[in-house]
């Protein structure tokens, strides 16, 4: 769903704190939007000197928007869709979300396929979720819009199940926490993609060593049956014991018991030395 749009202001430099509202006052009143999004800002997240105040924060925004400025349509759609300073309206979020996209802002777009993902305010519909998506990958989004439309292709909402076009959307984003997706899709060698168990546990490797749980405990999964890669009770316990020291995981408790029972030991020993090291480096 969409969720608060992050530091506005991010990666400003250290001279923020010395610039006052005040001093955009006449260019914005005279129309001037990118200082009437500041002034916006600043009431909003009690910068520059002004007050926190989301009332008058919404009507810089709603200023600058008028006046063509694709973020503060953004953030609007996030005042209604929350409730901040107006009366909460997914109608409101929608009509702001889509000026936003129409102006070029990708977290716009995406949050408008968001709410048509998962039918926030309105009737769930999946092809616009994809559309608005697709807008948000081709505008210049992160890699979040490719990601879910990965998903969506491989579990065929909103399109025709295409695991070849999730291969492709999910592999481009970088992102770890796909990776486990991607091995679910050589595993499965449906849809346009051959069966590949290797390929699938070179993708749990590399999201597990990126930190991605799930492809962690999969991965131990896959050490424990022999299942693309050779079978390894140590490698098995190793990272299933990293993923039972993030989460509460009685599978993953359990997995660990059984591994440890068919080692010497020894071999408990080591792994339980590589899982420690493997555990503090993460940290």
């Amino acid at each position: 769903m969409p969720t608060v749009v992050p530091d506005l202001i991010e990666a400003r430099d250290a001279a923020v704190a010395e610039l006052s509202y005040t001093d955009w006052l006449d260019a914005a009143s005279q129309g001037d939007s990118e200082k009437a999004f500041m002034i916006g800002i600043g009431y909003y997240y009690a910068m520059y000197g002004a007050p926190k105040d989301n009332n008058k924060a919404g009507q810089w925004f709603l200023k600058a928007a008028e006046g063509g400025h694709a973020r503060a349509c953004l953030v609007l759609g996030d005042m209604f869709f929350f409730g901040r300073g107006v009366r909460q309206s997914g109608l409101a979020a929608m009509k702001w979300y889509r000026n936003g996209a129409d102006r070029g802002d990708p977290e716009a777009a995406e949050k408008l396929g968001d709410m048509y993902y998962y039918g926030t305010d309105i009737k769930r519909d999946y092809a616009s979720a994809v559309a608005w998506y697709r807008k948000a990958a081709d505008i210049g989004a992160a890699t979040s819009p490719a990601s879910k439309l990965g998903r969506m292709y491989m579990l065929g909402e909103g399109v025709k199940t295409d695991n070849a076009e999730a291969l492709k959307l999910l592999s481009s984003t970088g992102d770890p926490k796909d990776c486990v997706f991607i091995a679910q899709i050589y595993r499965a060698g449906l849809h346009g993609v051959k069966k590949d168990l290797t390929k699938a546990a070179e993708w749990l490797t590399k999201g597990a060593a990126a930190g991605d749980i799930a492809s962690m405990q999969r991965l131990a999964e896959a050490y424990y049956a022999g299942d693309g890669v050779p079978r390894n009770y140590g490698e098995a316990y190793k990272w299933m014991a990293v993923v039972t020291s993030k989460e509460d995981n009685p599978d993953g408790v359990a997995l660990m018991k059984k591994a440890a029972s068919r080692m010497t030991s020894a071999e408990l020993s080591a792994a339980k030395k590589q899982a420690a090291e493997t555990i503090e480096r993460g940290r």
